[in-house]
């Protein structure tokens, strides 16, 4: 840091000298000033990855990258499923609701175009048993970041996929992700006006146990 600090004095003095001496040469001297303190910055960035990379538990990360691309797998096959479902109308399939499958459909998609989608892990490890305890936090951390990652809505050109009625497209990192949704024109046109502007769906991770 001490060396930087003189580079960045030396440049400064520099500066000042050239002004002095030919004041019409300031933009390529602040342009080098620019180009060197970017240089140190992007040397910071790179030597603070490297320390967080070393204090980094590698065994504990591969396992929660392993689970959350799993829950993140479920949570994409078991949502489409589920809005197929409600999009043909067969959401009350089961008769589960009052009203008939046709209104629990479109009350099921309002509803998760105003608040988002619930998504209930169940899971059958006991917090009192130690090694599934730590299986269990490992779960909860990644389920978390769930939170991150949104649901996108295109529709889907036909000509490239065909007889396909949803296709997938996942964008992003473990920080932001975004997953597109293609659905053909039919199921497109039947999606809440939110939805087919552009508008994301929110997910919320619920973990239950035993």
């Amino acid at each position: 840091f001490k060396q930087k600090e003189e580079t960045t004095i030396r440049s400064r003095n520099k500066i000042q000298i050239s002004i002095q001496e030919d004041p019409w040469n300031l933009p390529l001297r602040i342009k080098n000033l620019v180009d060197t303190i970017q240089k140190y910055v992007e040397d910071g960035k790179n030597q603070l990855l490297l320390a967080l990379l070393k204090c980094t538990d590698t065994e504990l990360q591969v396992r929660r990258d392993v689970i959350f691309c799993q829950a993140l797998v479920a949570a994409v096959c078991t949502f489409s499923e589920q809005l197929l479902g409600a999009l043909n109308y067969r959401y009350n399939n089961n008769g589960e609701y009052e009203e008939s499958s046709r209104e629990a459909s479109k009350k099921w998609l309002e509803q998760i175009a105003a608040t988002g989608v619930l998504l209930n892990y169940q899971s059958l490890l006991s917090p009192s048993v130690k090694e599934e305890r730590t299986m269990l936090e490992d779960i909860q951390a990644t389920l978390s970041e769930l939170d991150k990652v949104a649901f996108y809505f295109k529709q889907l050109d036909e000509c490239f996929v065909a007889n396909t009625h949803v296709f997938y497209h996942v964008e992003g990192n473990r920080q932001v992700l975004k997953v597109t949704l293609f659905l053909d024109s039919y199921y497109f046109s039947k999606l809440p006006t939110r939805f087919q502007n552009g508008g994301s769906l929110k997910l919320h991770a619920v973990l239950f146990t035993k």
